[in-house]
């Protein structure tokens, strides 16, 4: 090396001690010391897709990050062997990890290696880290050796975040504690579980008590005899946190281990909470027996109404439930069953009846699950009819009491779905924006059904802000959470009611028409009350598909359907679609529907419709800034666009221009495609029938099919295409779809 003869570069694994020969190159500045670092999230990510050839996914790259943590020869050993048992392989989207890894023999030997040789009590240690880690000093302190805790410590096997008792200690690298998984049989695990469980479940000083979901989990996979008590305490936080898969694991071993009537109610409720309501009736069916007229008993038969209710078949029974308990139910308790009872009513699309009687009931004398039962009653209700403000309230109030309890947690979940569509329905559309964010950071990492309903929620106010890329996206992972464990509640007909519009309205008509189809297949009978969205999200369909006469239609149907149920605010939305379809009959309705609808939408839409009926094309323009104020962007793009047909009309050139401009930009912005738009952009002396009749016949139908989808005679659609041809200067059919094509309105 003095004589600079040869390059050589030693190496020295961290935590061990160099020979002395070796220290003293670099003591004496022979040699140059560098001490390598792991590699950053971002050396990562970009090494990952030199290596691959591609990048990789999102949360690829973060559960590769989170495994190896930068270190590079287990980066390459996992890699690897991934690519080998083809669970990381190259997709559509980049690279994209799927499954769960098992890990080498290969990689576990290149673990131990880093880990190198130390003594049994020292594994101990991190055996015992790997179990619950992290753990809590106290309690490790408690079942090993402080040496052996030290020297793990000293060789970077564990770190410790404080000396105290109360002081975590965590396994240094997520590898280690997988090959130590490996090495450990299933009696040792469980063996060590139990010292564990049964430390933690011992008062230490300078402890508090232990966290109950680690203590449940750890006792339910040691070797010590099953108890039913500490299975619940941990099943009721896990449902605290809306963990469902770890609350009906938890609740099941409570069930098993002789737990009362609160451990199968709470096995039970987990079971519908995930979908699974037959098994759930199964366990309903099958509870202990409880003569005693009292609050479990009530909650039992509110149970097995609510899982009735969101089974297909059940409807009818699940009024039956609650018809029976309120014919035998104690005074104190009949409010209990009202509130469900409110429920009943208004997802049957009986929101005046629901309201009146939410009205009679106090929640302040309810239990907190009670209470947040019926305040998702009254949220849909409300919402029906038009009082937003209300029901704002009674929706907050909900979330507060549920935060606080941990029967009534879980209820938050159903609470905010139906609140998101009472401010959508009454045009508070950033408040619900607002709301999306708040509970997608609350249930980011909560797995299965709230961040499913999360990521739905999200969607759902983006389709109303007129987002559609973002609706997509956050509706498509809904609707394949939801799919993937055949939920059965009927989350996934509102689900495609809200991707079907949101596809029709981004112009992918394929798209839309399949949506539609899955649709009406997992059209549920218990959400009558969704009865007008079902219809609208059709004739958004119709709208895309060039088929006007038949969205307008829809939109009639969906409105008088609202209108016989008393849904106001649903009314008025129904109609301010017809009104984008260029249906401008609706002024005095909804002037009657304005001075019952509380909330922006029904106001805005009302001045819409009377500026369409005067043609006054400057009030549209201020009406497309009220809507865009209001966060309703596609509806602010097609009132200018309306603005700027009647500009064009009244051959206001600086002011068409002012407004198609402001037309074009709105859509482009929101990602739709609209009729009204269409119209803004085109210069085609057509009128809407003839501009309707050529579009379907660019689509490739005959003239006795547009006449079937018109409801015409076939000799009517002949004259309106012989018209068209006149007065675009084209001479068949063929030319007539080829101008229409290029206008933007061919199939």
């Amino acid at each position: 090396m003095q004589r600079r003869a040869a390059a050589v570069i030693a190496t020295v694994r961290t935590g061990h001690k160099a020979p002395e020969t070796v220290s003293a190159l670099w003591k004496d500045s022979d040699l140059r010391r560098l001490d390598l670092q792991p590699l950053s999230r971002l050396q990562s990510d970009a090494l990952l897709g030199a290596v691959l050839g591609g990048s990789p996914t999102a949360e690829t790259a973060k559960r590769l990050w989170e495994l190896t943590r930068g270190n590079v020869l287990f980066l390459h050993e996992v890699v690897r062997q991934e690519r080998e048992a083809a669970r990381l392989s190259d997709g559509e989207d980049g690279w994209r990890w799927a499954g769960q890894m098992t890990a080498s023999p290969t990689l576990i030997d290149l673990v131990d290696l880093h880990m190198g040789s130390v003594s049994e009590s020292v594994l101990e240690v991190v055996d015992l880290v790997t179990m619950a880690d992290p753990l809590e000093l106290g309690y490790l302190a408690s079942l090993a050796d402080l040496a052996a805790i030290e020297e793990a410590e000293a060789r970077e096997l564990i770190t410790v975040s404080s000396a105290s008792a109360t002081g975590l200690a965590r396994v240094a690298h997520p590898l280690y504690a997988e090959a130590r998984r490996v090495h450990m049989g299933q009696m040792r695990s469980a063996r060590l579980r139990g010292r564990l469980a049964t430390s933690m479940n011992q008062p230490i000083a300078g402890l508090g008590a232990p966290d109950p979901v680690r203590l449940g989990l750890l006792w339910l996979e040691s070797d010590l005899p099953a108890d039913a008590g500490i299975y619940l305490r941990a099943a009721i936080a896990a449902f605290m946190r809306l963990d469902l898969v770890l609350t009906h694991r938890l609740a099941e071993a409570a069930v098993d281990a002789g737990g009362g009537l609160e451990a199968h109610l709470l096995h039970a409720q987990s079971l519908t909470r995930l979908g699974r309501g037959d098994e759930a009736q199964a366990v309903l069916a099958g509870l202990p027996e409880h003569e005693a007229r009292d609050y479990v008993w009530a909650t039992a038969a509110t149970m097995r109404a609510a899982n009735l209710l969101f089974t297909p078949d059940g409807v009818a029974q699940s009024w039956a439930v609650i018809d029976e308990a309120l014919a035998s139910a104690p005074e104190g308790l009949v409010p209990q069953l009202l509130a469900f009872r409110v429920v009943q009513l208004a997802m049957e699309a009986r929101p005046h009846e629901a309201v009146e009687l939410g009205q009679s009931v106090d929640s302040s004398q309810l239990s907190a699950l009670a209470a947040t039962i019926l305040a998702c009653g009254m949220a849909v209700a409300l919402g029906d009819i038009g009082q937003p403000d209300a029901a704002a309230l009674i929706a907050e109030e909900g979330n507060r009491r549920a935060a606080a309890s941990p029967q009534a947690a879980y209820q938050a979940v159903a609470l905010n779905l139906v609140y998101v569509d009472a401010l959508v329905l009454s045009g508070r559309i950033e408040e619900a924006v607002a709301l999306g964010d708040r509970v997608c950071r609350l249930w980011a990492d909560i797995p299965r059904v709230p961040h499913t309903v999360a990521t739905a929620i999200n969607g759902m106010a983006a389709l109303a802000h007129g987002d559609l890329a973002a609706a997509r996206v956050n509706i498509e992972a809904a609707l394949d959470e939801t799919e993937s464990r055949a939920d059965s509640t009927g989350l996934a007909y509102l689900l495609l009611v809200a991707y079907t519009e949101t596809l029709a309205r981004s112009g992918d008509v394929d798209g839309a028409m399949k949506a539609q189809s899955q649709m009406e297949a997992e059209r549920h009978p218990s959400y009558v009350y969704m009865e007008s969205g079902r219809l609208l999200a059709r004739s958004w369909v119709a709208a895309a598909r060039g088929r006007t006469t038949e969205a307008i239609v829809l939109a009639g149907q969906a409105a008088e359907f609202a209108r016989a149920h008393g849904q106001h605010a649903r009314e008025a939305m129904c109609l301010q679609a017809a009104m984008q379809f260029g249906d401008h009959r609706h002024a005095s309705r909804l002037a009657e529907l304005a001075k019952v609808a509380a909330g922006p939408r029904a106001g805005v839409v009302l001045q819409w419709a009377n500026a369409l009926s005067d043609s006054d094309a400057d009030e549209l323009m201020s009406i497309s800034r009220g809507l865009e104020d209001m966060g309703d962007n596609i509806g602010a793009a097609d009132a200018a666009a309306q603005a700027a047909v009647i500009f064009k009309r009244d051959n206001r050139n600086g002011a068409r221009l002012t407004a198609s401009g402001r037309a074009a930009s709105l859509a482009k912005g929101c990602g739709a495609t609209t009729l009204a738009t269409k119209l803004a952009a085109t210069s085609l002396p057509l009128t809407n029938r003839e501009r309707e009749i050529a579009t379907l016949v660019s689509q490739g139908m005959s003239n006795q099919q547009i006449a079937d989808v018109l409801v015409a005679s076939r000799r009517t659609v002949e004259g309106h295409i012989y018209r068209a041809c006149q007065r675009l200067g084209v001479k068949d059919r063929n030319e007539l779809a080829a101008v229409m094509r290029e206008s933007g309105f061919g199939g």
